[in-house]
């Protein structure tokens, strides 16, 4: 949904993140490696994960990782059997030529903890493809293990050397010098949130008066604006704000490089380095930027904030999070 500059697919990690780093929390490859190293490469079992209908009458939460009857439609509509293998048109587009020896289908619900059994049993040297892994929550939110594993997902070195070199030419700052600039970073999530919680968001006007009133409590001249919103609105809030708003718009060999989620990693490094930082509530980019503010050691309280709607001068605030080692 955000990413509107054309199809982008079959991204390797290594155009967002350092693989070195992550490799440091555990062992990773980009698959054009694993292609290189064992190619043609085959799968040996594609796991269909699904949750449960949770609308059906008498339905009860319960943990499972249970294996269930794959849907007959489905398989047949994304794959084709050919001489007892699986061909599946859609990861070939991404990954090229391979071949899926089995298609196992399973009912899931509750944290990984409930997959430990089924992952356990994964034969060494075996490739086992998880589908939809992400229905299953994780445990330690906030905690030791879940910092350890941010902290390894460090940008990618050409994302952050873009970002400097904006900040550099456009906010006087420097990150080889200090952890923050002279400005104030703003999230201004507005797209799919006019939709979908329109209740907790401020209006244009609203979110202008909230900008100025912290420029004005900071003593700041310029701010870093991250948004969604469409050209119109990003007008109508420059010409109303009297200070210097800054925006990172790439050119277009630059986003044909790096597509939209480079654009939207390189965002989140300038808005993490500015003095103070003002984000959307519920928003997971503001958390991401919140997350990256302190990992740097940036002081909470002028990471942890959010916009608030017109009607609700005084709303929560980001819950504030600290870096667990």
């Amino acid at each position: 949904y955000h990413w509107k500059s054309g199809y982008q697919g079959a991204l390797p990690w290594s155009q967002f993140f350092d693989l070195y780093s992550l490799s440091h929390f555990i062992p990773v490859m980009d698959y054009g490696v694993y292609k290189r190293l064992y190619d043609p490469v085959t799968i040996d079992r594609v796991w269909q994960l699904d949750t449960p209908d949770f609308l059906a009458e008498g339905y009860k939460f319960d943990p499972e990782f249970t294996s269930m009857a794959c849907n007959k439609e489905y398989i047949e509509n994304t794959y084709s059997k050919i001489s007892k293998s699986y061909h599946d048109p859609f990861i070939e587009s991404i990954f090229g030529d391979l071949t899926v020896q089995a298609v196992e289908c399973y009912q899931v619900m509750g944290g990984t903890d409930v997959a430990e059994e089924s992952l356990l049993s994964v034969r060494e040297g075996e490739f086992v493809l998880l589908e939809n892994f992400e229905m299953l929550m994780h445990h330690s939110f906030a905690g030791k293990l879940f910092w350890a594993a941010r902290a390894s997902m460090v940008y990618a070195e050409h994302l952050r050397k873009i970002g400097d070199e904006f900040m550099l030419e456009q906010l006087s700052f420097s990150s080889a010098d200090s952890q923050t600039g002279d400005y104030l970073s703003v999230h201004l999530r507005r797209g799919d949130y006019l939709q979908a919680r329109p209740s907790e968001i401020p209006s244009l006007d609203g979110a202008i008066k909230q900008i100025e009133d912290k420029l004005i409590s900071l003593n700041l001249s310029q701010v870093f604006l991250a948004t969604d919103s469409s050209q119109h609105e990003v007008d109508y809030i420059e010409s109303k704000l009297s200070i210097r708003v800054v925006r990172y718009t790439p050119k277009s060999d630059q986003l044909l490089s790096i597509g939209d989620g480079g654009v939207s990693i390189v965002d989140q490094w300038i808005a993490a380095h500015a003095r103070y930082f003002i984000g959307t509530s519920e928003s997971t980019f503001s958390f991401r930027i919140c997350e990256e503010r302190q990992l740097i050691g940036i002081p909470v309280y002028t990471t942890y904030n959010s916009l608030c709607p017109d009607n609700e001068p005084d709303c929560r605030q980001f819950t504030r999070w600290n870096v667990v080692t």
